[in-house]
């Protein structure tokens, strides 16, 4: 009886081990697909970048073409729309606000091209 005890006492422990390497094996899968939608959010968000350069170069030949200065859109009027989008999805008014100036910043760089 003293062996059937260490066998079974063997046994669940290999049991138990490979159960946890299953466990770990699934929170990886998870982890990969969970990257793999950020890689997809990524990739999104540079195509939009993309098209928001687009439109700043347009804006800029358009105010070249009808002499209208560059910077006439006041920088408060978008913040307060970001700031109502932040508390909406739950993003820090800060971060988007930095990466809004920066994201703006090259907007008008863009426009003067």
């Amino acid at each position: 009886m003293h062996q059937y005890n260490a066998y079974a006492k063997q046994i669940r422990k290999k049991f138990i081990h490979q159960l946890l390497q299953i466990e770990r094996r699934l929170i990886m899968q998870n982890l990969e697909q969970l990257r793999e939608k950020i890689d997809v959010i990524d990739a999104a968000i540079i195509k939009k970048l993309a098209e928001r350069q687009k439109l700043a170069r347009r804006i800029g030949k358009f105010k070249a073409a009808n002499n209208i200065p560059l910077k006439i859109r006041p920088e408060n009027k978008p913040a307060a729309a970001y700031e109502k989008l932040c508390e909406q999805y739950d993003l820090s008014p800060d971060f988007v606000k930095r990466l809004f100036k920066i994201i703006i910043t090259h907007s008008r760089k863009q426009q003067k091209k």
